[in-house]
């Protein structure tokens, strides 16, 4: 009798695993809201963001993406046109520890969580680097190890102009 019990609970345990598998049993997460920085890095320019296709508009009719030299502070590498990206994590997302982010297949290393008090807050701050104008950059969120990857798409305006060195 105590061998069918642990064998019914290894089987259930097996269907579980398996569904989990077929099914994906991963932490969902809402899109978040996503603004330009409070420091207009990039500039002041036109900013949209389309919450329903996840699609970050930003530039317009002879805007000017500014140019900046590295600043490894901000984990800037490379100088070159960024624009400040402020993403607010999820309301139900309980640590920041596990965050992945990917701006096309390059992984970031270095988030820059927005602070109040030493102390993490839900909001954080990339700086994708802007090489072409109207390029269509893929930003990849994994909020937790378990979680599904939520893709963010910044579109630069054609018409904008990328400041010179």
């Amino acid at each position: 009798m105590k061998t069918l019990k642990i064998y019914n609970l290894f089987v259930i345990f097996v269907a579980l695993a398996c569904s989990c598998l077929l099914c994906g049993c991963q932490n969902n997460y809402e899109f978040v809201n996503v603004k330009q920085d409070n420091e207009l890095t990039g500039g002041n320019l036109t900013f949209d963001y389309q919450q329903d296709t996840q699609t970050i508009n930003v530039g317009g009719n002879n805007e000017i993406i500014l140019f900046y030299q590295t600043n490894l502070l901000k984990g800037w590498e490379e100088e070159g046109n960024r624009i400040g990206l402020e993403f607010n994590s999820p309301s139900n997302l309980k640590s920041f520890e596990d965050i992945s982010i990917k701006i096309d297949e390059q992984e970031i290393d270095n988030i820059n969580f927005l602070s109040v008090n030493n102390e993490k807050t839900g909001s954080f701050v990339i700086y994708p680097l802007i090489e072409k104008i109207g390029e269509l950059i893929k930003i990849t969120i994994l909020w937790e190890s378990n979680s599904k990857a939520q893709i963010y798409y910044l579109k630069i305006d054609p018409n904008t102009i990328l400041m010179k060195k």
